[in-house]
């Protein structure tokens, strides 16, 4: 009996051991670091286009059609927390010499109405982030094509495993279980602004981990000849081809984790298990 009440001892505190350290294996996090269950205000800046099926551009003033798609390259400029921004966790060429950027594609568009707010609806879509080296950005004319957008973000050697990556969330609308992506638009001549309304769900990515499922998108658009900010050059250039521009967050919340005291007690918990199992194999 003495024997058996050790041998549950020595289980139940490698168990709990093992238990309470969860944190600290978690809090071994690479850029950003984050606190656990906290919500992020991740903004950036992007440049999209429409296309038709066929890929041909479609002119910012010109009204889109069923079967559009949408494209967009954008360049994350800072991860702040939610509730107080001044809590910046990351921020682009500032915390490590690296650049957040990414692309999005695969938003379809299913449904345009008439004026004066011009709604739209669209469906699919599918966004990706890499984290790439400082001076990386290069973006240029603007392609349906994923291969042609990552070569304006990645380096010459071609894209890293992503850092995030998210997809479009069906059902943005009441009813609607269908479309991932609502938008409104004031006008449809130059300068015009609108806005629009996502959910998102995380997918992968190393940074995955760290994160919950459910993220959203609400953004603010213009059009590029009136932007600011890290396109204004592009946006003003003659002839250029990009209609549209934002600057605007993503809302998403980092994990639950354990007390970061937990940490060193779970590599001492699995310890004393792997010792007791030796021992046990070794009697």
């Amino acid at each position: 009996m003495k024997q058996a009440v050790s041998a549950f001892a020595r289980r139940a505190l490698a168990a709990g051991i093992a238990a309470f350290g969860l944190g600290m294996t978690a809090q071994a996090w690479a850029t950003p670091v984050l606190p656990s269950a906290t919500q992020l205000t991740i903004k950036y800046t992007d440049y999209s286009s429409l296309f038709t099926p066929s890929g041909t551009i479609i002119p910012g003033t010109t009204p889109p059609s069923v079967g559009d798609v949408f494209t967009e390259i954008f360049a994350i400029s800072s991860i702040a927390q939610a509730a107080n921004p001044s809590n910046v966790y990351w921020a682009s060429d500032v915390t490590d010499g690296t650049q957040l950027l990414g692309v999005t594609t695969g938003l379809s568009v299913t449904s345009v109405g008439i004026g004066p707010t011009f709604p739209a609806t669209y469906a699919g879509g599918a966004t990706t982030i890499y984290e790439v080296p400082k001076g990386t950005f290069s973006p240029g004319a603007p392609s349906s094509a994923l291969a042609a957008l990552e070569a304006q973000v990645c380096p010459a050697s071609g894209c890293p495993a992503p850092f995030l990556t998210l997809d479009f969330v069906p059902g943005i609308l009441p009813g609607d279980t269908t479309d991932s992506l609502s938008t409104t638009t004031t006008s449809l001549t130059a300068p015009f602004t609108g806005s629009g309304a996502a959910d998102l769900r995380v997918t992968g990515g190393r940074f995955a981990a760290h994160l919950t499922t459910s993220g959203s998108l609400e953004t603010d658009f213009a059009s590029c000849a009136g932007a600011t900010g890290a396109f204004a050059n592009l946006c003003s250039a003659p002839g250029s081809t990009w209609p549209d521009v934002s600057n605007d967050p993503v809302t998403l919340t980092t994990r639950t984790v354990p007390e970061p005291g937990s940490a060193a007690l779970l590599g001492l918990g699995l310890s004393v298990m792997a010792l007791t199992r030796r021992r046990v194999r070794g009697a």
